[in-house]
């Protein structure tokens, strides 16, 4: 990788003082995107490279604000993608990998076979994946010493897996694929949907009674917390199930924030009236 992979040092840097620039024109930018910083440093995602640390790699980054998002209205995102000259990013060193995920369309058939039907997703299912510490160094970034802007730029890397990296959807799956082997004895049909119904973080599937319904979703959040993944925004078409969940003891983190029209690879789900 280090014959053709480029250093981007200087792309990132220069892109990093627009940054700066933008910062000091608009404090309350700085303050959103500060505190998701600070809240990765905080988490162990990111941390400041050590002065002599091997560099491989700087992506620059930018923010996206999600105002529709009713969790991250501002997201950071890094590009692995990014060259100087004929040099090589590091998107275009790394092997995506097998496409581990099941059929979009098998997923779909199986979701609206049931009268029954619930979704729900994975929180930051890539961020909960520690990357090997031989290959953080190729995951750096620029940013404020100590998140203060007064201080001078300094290098940080990734301790987690990243979703903009080429390789990282097929890490996921096949962490997940690996991780939920442990319960195919125990716990067969929870097994079955997270294997074939859980497409990258989101998970669609659904059952003929609520009791089943709700012993499926309650596995799958089991089984996926042992692995210190969150699954969570749960939403369903129907309101005896979602009051179960409310009412149970359990885990299960329903969407408090539904307008009744969810996304559902790529389509519209209407649970109201129940129609894709």
């Amino acid at each position: 990788m280090r014959e053709t992979l480029g250093l981007n040092f200087e792309v990132a840097k220069k892109k990093f003082a627009n940054l700066e620039k933008r910062f000091n024109h608009d404090e309350s930018l700085f303050d959103r995107y500060n505190a998701v910083m600070k809240e990765q440093i905080q988490a162990g995602i990111v941390e400041m490279c050590s002065d002599e640390c091997f560099i491989g790699y700087v992506m620059p980054h930018r923010e996206v604000l999600r105002d529709s998002s009713s969790s991250t209205k501002t997201r950071i995102v890094y590009d692995a993608s990014s060259k100087s000259g004929t040099n090589a990013s590091l998107n275009e060193c790394l092997v995506s990998g097998e496409n581990l995920n099941p059929n979009l369309i098998d997923v779909i058939l199986k979701f609206r076979e049931h009268k029954i039907a619930f979704c729900g997703d994975i929180a930051r299912a890539f961020l909960q994946i520690e990357v090997t510490k031989s290959d953080r160094n190729y995951l750096c970034f620029l940013y404020c010493k100590n998140c203060d802007k007064t201080l001078p730029v300094t290098m940080y890397h990734f301790n987690r897996h990243y979703f903009g990296v080429t390789c990282s959807p097929f890490v996921l799956a096949a962490t997940i694929k690996t991780h939920i082997k442990k319960y195919k004895e125990k716990h067969p049909l929870a097994y079955e949907i997270l294997n074939e119904s859980l497409y990258v973080d989101d998970l669609f599937y659904g059952s003929s009674t609520i009791q089943d319904a709700f012993n499926l979703s309650s596995d799958a959040v089991s089984i996926l917390k042992d692995a210190n993944m969150n699954m969570r925004k749960f939403d369903t078409n129907s309101k005896e199930l979602k009051n179960v969940w409310l009412n149970s003891n359990s885990d299960i983190e329903t969407n408090e924030h539904s307008d009744n029209h969810l996304k559902v690879l790529g389509l519209v789900w209407n649970n109201l009236d129940d129609t894709l």
